[in-house]
């Protein structure tokens, strides 16, 4: 209200709201990097270093994977959003269904950058194996090519791209 500090810039604030949700609306965030998580758990320890590289990703739970995603040509689809490259957090917090479906994911041609240690290696010997997340943006970048790149680095900017009505979008 009238007694806020920033008050005197409502106007401001109302109208970057009224774009910000016209352009959120109906619109995809456009990325091939999916994360793979429970409903209960998103890591994010090994995403850290994507946000200060700015590479977009988001998280794939495990149960929309078997039940509402397509795995066929190298990628997984579900809606509108298709992925090439899954990046798994352990392994043994997973099933035995979605090892499979991540295997068929590799078999056809898919990337799975996998963040543990050797006991992982014996659930899905053919993933790529990162066990330092501080290495996975150059294992991502090794399978998708970076459409955002900041110069100098700056760790502290987000960086995401929607596309809406065959336009695409930059936020910083």
């Amino acid at each position: 209200g009238p007694n806020n500090i920033w008050w005197p810039h409502y106007e401001q604030i109302a109208a970057y709201i009224k774009r910000m949700s016209w352009l959120m609306t109906d619109s995809v965030n456009v990325t091939r990097v999916a994360v793979l998580c429970n409903e209960d758990r998103l890591p994010w320890e090994p995403v850290k270093p994507l946000y200060e590289r700015q590479i977009e990703f988001n998280y794939l739970e495990e149960n929309l994977l078997k039940t509402r995603c397509a795995v066929s040509a190298g990628t997984i689809r579900i809606e509108r959003q298709t992925y090439t490259v899954v990046l798994v957090d352990r392994l043994e917090r997973f099933d035995r269904e979605t090892i499979a479906c991540l295997d068929r994911f590799i078999a056809e041609g898919g990337k799975v950058i996998v963040t543990a240690g050797e006991t992982d290696r014996a659930i899905l010997p053919r993933a790529d194996f990162v066990p330092d997340p501080a290495r996975l943006p150059e294992a991502i970048d090794r399978h998708v090519a970076p459409e955002i790149r900041l110069f100098p680095a700056a760790p502290h900017i987000r960086a995401s791209r929607v596309d809406k009505a065959g336009v695409s979008f930059y936020l910083f």
